[in-house]
Formats: C-alpha cells, structure tokens, sequence
C-alpha cells in the first residue's frame, strides 16, 4: 500500500510542475488510491451477500463526496506551494481557514456515513470503516506535509 500512496503522491507532485495535465493526474492518482483502498477495505470488513451489496452502495457515494474534498485539498496544496515564499498574513489566514473548513467536511463525511453504515451493518463494521478511512486519511496526511516546505522557509522543497 506504501507503494501505491508513493505513486500516487509521484502523480501529484507532478501536477504542480504541468498545471495543463492538473486534473487528468488528479484523476488517475484518485483513481489508483481508490482502487488500492477498496481492495483493503473488501478485505478487511469480508461482507457477504446483500449486506455487501448494501455497503458498497453507501461507499461508492462515500468516495465521490471524499474525492471532491480532495480535489480541493489538492487545490489548496497547489496554490500553497506555488505561493509559501510569498504568502503573508492575509493569505496565510484564508489558506487556514480553507484548510480547517476541508477538515469540517471530511469529518462531516465520516460522521454521516457512520451513521449511515451503523444503521444498515450495525456499530462495529461502522467503526471498523471510520478506522480504516482514518488511518488512509492520516496517512496520506502525515507523507504530504512531509513533503510541503514551512512558510517562511528559504530553500523550498530541496
């Protein structure tokens, strides 16, 4: 899975380099994340028969509304990056106050498809689902701002 994240994460850097081809390797990284992650997630709830069916419909829903606040996210870690050595307090402020507002939906997401989950699948496999979407979301946190150099830094992204 770390290998498929490092892919994906080759396939955004790139963008930010070829600003024409932006959204067609959003797309295909998406795409490969996604992919990756169901295979994960088909494995690690193992439902069967109609409760399968049941779950994958919620999820299906789940990953379009999740890949449109990544979209943004991305968006957001574009300008950021093209712009850290010159940002200022204004810019800085609505670039915070965007990312807390990404954070609110995908949390907001979360929320309501565990409701949506407990209800049709019970608690357990309601948790276990916000677990695993947790740990991909931390994940991939955790490697991008890795990447992404501190405002005010004078050497960028060497």
């Amino acid at each position: 899975m770390k290998k498929i994240l490092l892919i994906c994460l080759a396939l955004l850097g790139s963008s930010a380099v070829y600003a024409q081809q932006e959204d067609q390797d959003l797309q295909q990284a998406q795409e490969l994340w996604g992919t990756e992650k169901k295979i994960v997630v088909k494995n690690f709830l193992a439902l069967e028969g109609d409760k399968a069916a049941s779950f994958w419909t919620i999820y299906d829903v789940y990953e379009k509304e999740r890949k449109a606040i990544g979209k943004e996210r991305y968006a957001l870690i574009v300008d950021y990056v093209s712009k850290y050595a010159e940002i200022d307090d204004a810019k800085a402020a609505e670039m915070m106050a965007r990312s807390f507002e990404l954070r609110k939906q995908f949390l907001a997401l979360l929320e309501k498809n565990f409701k949506a989950i407990s209800k049709s699948h019970g608690g357990k496999v309601a948790a276990q689902f916000v677990q695993l979407e947790t740990h991909f979301a931390n994940s991939v946190e955790t490697t991008v701002t890795g990447m992404l150099p501190f405002l005010g830094e004078k050497d960028g992204m060497d």
